[in-house]
């Protein structure tokens, strides 16, 4: 095995629900980019600008970030990305499949591990919920303010 070999990179069990939203996400979310009227039309009545819609995944956009890929020309003001979109659904259905084998799989993991620790956060928070107290009231009223 050479020094630049991947291995095979399965996903944990406890990372599989983190792992199967990361997926839901780059499927159902993206960036979308249209046009609509310009605030200030300067030239025509028919003039318009780009605006944003929707956005990639967080954790997506910070993937692409890891791996920049300047282009050849110099007067580009952007970088573009070595991750495209397909491989990384390919990698997360390996992940869930069988392993994956590819460079993307471990940063891939170290996201599912945060997105299952808000996971874990966000359960928690939604299992406690408590009673603010009623200060004067009847207790009528405290029983309906905790839902009783």
């Amino acid at each position: 095995m050479g020094a630049d070999a991947v291995q095979l990179t399965l996903c944990p069990q406890d990372l599989r629900e983190a792992v199967e939203v990361m997926l839901q996400e780059l499927d159902y979310m993206g960036l979308v980019v249209g046009l609509i009227p310009a605030p200030e039309r300067t030239f025509s009545d028919w003039q318009c600008v780009r605006a944003v819609w929707g956005h990639n995944p967080g954790w997506y956009r910070e993937l692409c970030a890891m791996y920049p890929r300047y282009r050849r020309n110099r007067a580009a003001r952007f970088t573009d990305s070595k991750v495209k979109r397909g491989r990384v659904g390919q990698v997360l259905r390996q992940m869930l499949g069988g392993g994956a084998n590819s460079y993307l799989a471990e940063p891939l993991l170290a996201f599912a591990r945060e997105i299952q620790r808000d996971m874990a956060a966000e359960a928690q928070k939604e299992e406690f919920q408590p009673c603010s107290p009623m200060v004067g009231g009847a207790s009528g009223a405290r029983e309906a303010a905790c839902g009783f």
